[in-house]
């Protein structure tokens, strides 16, 4: 799977924890270390955005400066995957958004399963050239995804699909399978958030996700909403640090987390979630059926396209975490919460998106390809 970001591996997990056997995971970065116990990681060479430091902007300069890793780390990684699968002898070879497993998977005729809801690369500026390049890489890059056995869209089908850009080439139109979210499903909650935190009668709760370097900048965005929240209300930050567990700090009505334990808990009483606008962190923002306010990663073609598309659909707020303010964060906040239209089409996607059996799609899918 893809290694940056945790939207990837944490979907991976799930698709895992629903089949039988030895399972194996070949990424790298923060997802390596999240492969759970009783599953075998496997580091594979690293491809990845450069990103800012300061800012967590994905540097657009740097990372073209280095385009031509994008054609040697995928001749390593494929020659890797080759490598894992005479090895291992999986009987389905499972690709979280990576070209070379599936490759390396018809090098030894194993069957295979593409997860994927960008299926080009969706660029930042839609400049008239932008537009002709995304197509061009579109539609060439779906060659060979198409050749997976089965390709699994972890998003609603039409017409409220979220990820609906992203898999816009016509090449794999007609194998595009749509699953619902693969995300975690509310639960029941296990104890009272405002009781057990002595948090206010509402709460807004932020889960930071993606790469390090883009989480820094919006927690301490978030951290000076403090300033200007009204007395009735708090903010629960989860920082999205993997080695930091439990709250790491407290001041006035803002209370921060490192890695939050407690998730479930938290979006099922929050009366707002604040998101990135990845597909997996999305998908379970909806199906908690709350209003979000939403801060795509910036210059993040994929992010900004599903976080607009989740404005028009009428579930959320879009926002530039460097064009805003902490006040003006304070106001949306209070509006949102109270905006009745956006609320009631929050309960009504959140209703269609539980509706899906997902679950028992993805099982039967997977054993029925596992057994040919």
């Amino acid at each position: 799977m893809y290694g940056s970001g945790l939207g990837h591996i944490s979907r991976s997990l799930w698709v895992a924890n629903l089949i039988e056997g030895e399972k194996y995971f070949s990424t790298w970065g923060e997802a390596l270390k999240m492969v759970n116990s009783g599953m075998v990681g496997l580091p594979a060479t690293p491809l990845d955005v450069v990103w800012t430091s300061a800012e967590g902007r994905m540097s657009f300069r740097k990372t073209v400066s280095k385009f031509y890793s994008f054609f040697s780390i995928p001749a390593l990684q494929a020659s890797e995957e080759a490598k894992r699968i005479r090895s291992i002898d999986p009987d389905v070879v499972i690709s979280d958004s990576r070209i070379t497993p599936i490759i390396a998977s018809k090098i030894y005729n194993k069957p295979s399963a593409l997860i994927i809801n960008q299926a080009q690369v969706l660029l930042p500026l839609k400049l008239g050239l932008a537009r002709v390049i995304e197509r061009f890489t579109g539609e060439l890059l779906s060659l060979i995804w198409r050749t997976s056995d089965l390709i699994m869209v972890p998003d609603l089908p039409p017409p409220y699909t979220i990820s609906i850009e992203g898999i816009s080439p016509r090449v794999i139109s007609g194998k595009l399978n749509f699953f619902g979210f693969f995300s975690r499903r509310p639960s029941p909650s296990t104890i009272d958030i405002r009781e057990k935190f002595r948090l206010k009668n509402r709460v807004a709760y932020a889960a930071i996700s993606g790469p390090k370097p883009t989480r820094d900048y919006l927690t301490r965005l978030l951290e000076k909403v403090g300033s200007c929240l009204p007395d009735d209300l708090s903010l629960v930050i989860s920082e999205g640090s993997i080695d930091k567990s439990g709250i790491i700090e407290r001041h006035g009505n803002v209370l921060k987390f490192g890695w939050d334990n407690y998730r479930n808990d938290f979006m099922n009483q929050a009366d707002l979630i604040i998101l990135r606008a990845g597909l997996t962190t999305l998908g379970e923002g909806i199906m908690a059926g709350k209003p979000m306010m939403l801060f795509p990663i910036a210059l993040h073609g994929e992010q900004v396209s599903n976080a607009k598309r989740a404005e028009e659909i009428g579930i959320a707020r879009a926002y530039d975490q460097y064009k805003i303010t902490s006040r003006k964060i304070c106001d949306e906040l209070e509006y949102l919460i109270f905006d009745s239209k956006i609320n009631k089409r929050s309960k009504f996607l959140s209703k269609l998106a539980l509706s899906v059996k997902t679950e028992e799609m993805v099982k039967r899918s997977l054993e029925a390809l596992a057994s040919r």
